[in-house]
């Protein structure tokens, strides 16, 4: 039997006015071409598939292309990618020139702090390294030179794809200044607040109308803990091409070294960890990233989240847990403050299908333990 190319198949498809959503998988599983996106720029381009295992050896430290939630995959274009191995040379070529350039007595500065290291030796270090770093590159005159040049550049006019690759640099080496809460109504994250804003104001609402009956709901929020800022800046540095490995050594002094079983020898923490903890920050995002942090009126914010979006896309990125069945009670939850469908896909990541068979067999489960409960006799009913 012969197989359609996947080509050939959509024109057909469209040629007769079907529909190839039912056809999707067969169709992405036969097109020869794949799309590939560059994790700095955001840039996109076709690779045959054939490709694939010939560009991943070249991945450092991962041996395969990284393969995002949509399907695309994630490979440096050549701009970014000769970007990356100029910026490489020219710290080395910096570091050699430093070195020839410092005397004989003064190469302690090139080695690292000792424990318990002075002001005094701090001030002394800083002072060499600059006159030697000023030697190296032309003398004070050249060098108050190229940062005149600098400032121009940087004044000058910057187009679109400049400020958005600043932006995605922003957004990517962000430090956060606030910490991450557990919303008290859903128990999901959010950054710099107790509340989601449409969890705050149904509880609100809810509270107004069952004001009388004395029954106050159980809050989940609380503090998310001291690492979720780090198991954030892991999500989405590894989403922007970082391996496992350079995040470890990056918070190698936020990390206590375990003992393995034998020989109690003091080892690094694996890869795993990181692994362990990006999945657990996603287990527990919101559906959209306006509710982790949330934009205001301002527009950098909102185009902040646009970036996010690219790098981590929800509620995409939690298809796994919404499928394993994890948001179920807190589906119920949500509906027992009475919040419409809409708000619970807004807050959850779920789809409506699912909402909806959820809410089903809450109503389902009622019906059964009404009609189960024995009837109770009234006392005017005759004996």
């Amino acid at each position: 039997m012969a197989v359609p190319r996947a080509s050939s198949l959509k024109k057909f498809l469209s040629a007769v006015s079907i529909d190839p959503s039912a056809y999707q998988e067969f169709l992405e599983r036969a097109n020869p071409v794949v799309l590939v996106v560059c994790p700095k720029c955001g840039r996109i381009r076709p690779m045959k598939k054939g490709l694939l295992k010939f560009a991943g050896r070249r991945v450092r430290n991962r041996h395969e292309l990284r393969r995002r939630p949509d399907g695309r995959y994630e490979r440096l274009c050549r701009l970014c990618s000769a970007r990356e191995v100029g910026r490489k040379a020219l710290r080395s070529v910096n570091q050699k020139a430093l070195e020839r350039h410092l005397r004989k007595e003064d190469t302690w500065v090139l080695e690292d702090d000792p424990p318990g290291i002075g002001r005094a030796t701090k001030t002394t270090r800083s002072r060499i390294v600059r006159n030697a770093r000023e030697a190296s590159m032309g003398g004070p005159a050249k060098l108050a030179r190229n940062r005149e040049r600098f400032r121009q550049m940087v004044n000058a006019p910057k187009s679109a794809e400049h400020r958005e690759a600043i932006a995605r640099g922003h957004i990517v080496h962000a430090v956060l200044t606030r910490p991450f809460f557990l919303c008290h109504l859903c128990g999901l994250l959010v950054y710099g607040h107790r509340w989601h804003k449409p969890c705050a104001l149904r509880s609100l609402y809810w509270r107004r109308k069952n004001r009388g009956d004395g029954h106050r709901p159980v809050a989940l929020g609380r503090h998310a803990g001291r690492h979720a800022a780090r198991n954030y800046r892991w999500l989405i540095r590894r989403r922007a091409g970082m391996s496992k490995r350079e995040l470890l050594n990056e918070s190698e002094k936020g990390l206590a070294p375990y003992r393995a079983r034998q020989r109690f020898k003091r080892r690094r923490p694996s890869e795993s960890t990181v692994t362990k903890a990006i999945a657990a920050f996603v287990r527990l995002l919101p559906g959209s990233w306006n509710l982790l942090l949330s934009v205001g009126g301002h527009k950098k914010h909102r185009r902040g989240n646009h970036f996010l979006q690219e790098l981590v896309p929800l509620p995409l990125e939690l298809h796994p847990v919404i499928e394993s069945g994890a948001r179920d009670a807190l589906i119920r939850r949500l509906h027992s403050f009475d919040m419409p469908p809409a708000e619970i896909v807004r807050v959850t990541g779920a789809d409506t299908q699912r909402i909806r068979r959820v809410i089903a067999n809450i109503q389902t489960s009622a019906t059964l333990r009404v009609k189960s409960s024995p009837s109770r006799s009234s006392p005017n009913d005759p004996a």
